[in-house]
């Protein structure tokens, strides 16, 4: 039997009606769309059907602006979540600083008693070099209070947003290895994607769910979007990510052993 008008409508308000995938829109794609109602509209569809959001993505699409927009709208979300997490592992004394400071502690030389006036390896900044420790530096409490979470908050945005078209350009160099070469459809499926940072909203396991539901999101994207097998598609989404842990592993290393290095010449 065939619906009328009038029930498609009525199943479509209380939610039950599922439209055929061709006929599914992108809000974010319309120009009358792109505001906040459109905004999390576009993220409940991406969140809810992947598969159906990048089917019904329109080629070549709305251009680069608009899905970036949508991207750095979502990059304020994230930031966000990070102070709420930040906030909660100080509250549970496991802040990062503290935690790499234990982390140097274990690895690097022992520690030489403090000179009159020098509590740590950096001079002014008390113990640990971060102001955090017993805040005996005179920049102590000034570095403390400039590395807190709701202070670095707008530098954590730019700095996401910035990123934005870097992340895009590790993932289509896999792409491009991988066989695909429509560098807007990579641009869409990376930007859209970060509809996933509304995870990061729930403290300290958040981003874990949110970086693995963000590798999922993106493998469906590269399939339909950039027409890519599967397997071609996991190749193309490894490269960038084996890659970016290598280097990541690479500078905490490299970090941690020129700070032992300076401390122990000191």
């Amino acid at each position: 039997m065939t619906l009328g008008g009038a029930e498609l409508a009525a199943e479509d308000a209380a939610g039950w009606y599922e439209p055929p995938l061709e006929d599914t829109r992108i809000p974010w794609e319309d120009r009358g769309g792109r505001d906040l109602r459109g905004l999390v509209r576009t993220s409940a569809l991406l969140l809810r059907d992947a598969t159906r959001f990048y089917h019904a993505l329109p080629r070549p699409g709305s251009g680069f602006l608009a899905p970036l927009a949508f991207a750095a709208a979502w990059e304020c979300v994230g930031a966000f979540g990070s102070v709420l997490t930040r906030l909660t592992l100080q509250a549970a004394d496991l802040d990062p600083e503290k935690v790499f400071s234990r982390f140097l502690a274990a690895v690097g030389p022992a520690a030489e008693p403090a000179a009159p006036g020098r509590s740590g390896p950096w001079p002014g900044l008390g113990a640990g070099g971060g102001g955090g420790g017993d805040g005996a530096g005179p920049l102590g409490g000034l570095w403390a209070l400039a590395g807190h979470p709701c202070v670095t908050f707008p530098f954590q945005v730019a700095l996401g947003i910035a990123a934005i078209p870097f992340l895009v350009l590790a993932v289509h160099a896999g792409v491009w290895i991988a066989g695909g070469r429509r560098f807007d459809a990579t641009w869409r499926v990376v930007c859209y994607a970060s509809a996933v940072q509304a995870l990061s909203l729930l403290p300290v396991v958040g981003w874990l769910l949110a970086g693995l539901l963000w590798v999922a999101v993106v493998l469906t994207g590269l399939r339909f979007a950039a027409d890519l097998s599967l397997g071609r598609a996991v190749l193309a989404l490894a490269l960038p990510l084996f890659g970016g842990a290598l280097l990541t592993c690479c500078l905490v290393f490299g970090a941690a052993a020129g700070v032992a290095l300076f401390a122990g010449a000191r």
